[in-house]
């Protein structure tokens, strides 16, 4: 196996395990990730970049300053925009954040489900999927990086 068929499988397992959607940013430097892949719902997402949703976002605030896990319930008296009630109106009811870093490049991903919450032994094998991805990602060529972000395309929700 390459190591694009390596990547697309690791983010099709992320994708199985995160029903309602998810956002994965990889080697993200200052606020700008090298690849992102998002599944949520392109109607979220219009609004998400409509209302500059990011610069708000308890999650994404939470993993730019953190490694680990963390359930998205546990950042909800932090959200006065209510992000997380205005995803919730797009079945990303339970949620997940996965952050990393390492030689001072960040990588994290949201993860959501509409039916209930993420279980510990979801949680730990999101983590290591997305530290599989952090590394498998570190040398892309520039077609490897196009085939990935066609990947993401087909992924997103309609």
């Amino acid at each position: 196996m390459n190591n694009r068929d390596e990547i697309a499988g690791l983010i099709t397992a992320l994708d199985k395990m995160a029903p309602a959607g998810m956002a994965l940013g990889l080697h993200i430097a200052f606020t700008a990730p090298r690849f992102m892949i998002q599944t949520y719902p392109r109607k979220w997402l219009e609004i998400y970049n409509a209302k500059g949703l990011l610069y708000h976002d308890p999650v994404v605030q939470w993993g730019f300053q953190n490694n680990g896990t963390i359930r998205w319930r546990e950042l909800a008296e932090d959200d006065p925009k209510d992000v997380m009630g205005q995803a919730s109106r797009f079945g990303m009811t339970h949620g997940v954040m996965v952050a990393l870093s390492s030689s001072n490049i960040r990588s994290f991903g949201g993860f959501a489900r509409s039916d209930r919450d993420f279980l510990d032994v979801e949680i730990d094998e999101l983590e290591s999927i997305v530290n599989q991805l952090h590394h498998a990602t570190e040398h892309m060529s520039d077609e490897d990086i196009q085939a990935l972000r066609d990947m993401s395309d087909r992924l997103t929700r309609g």
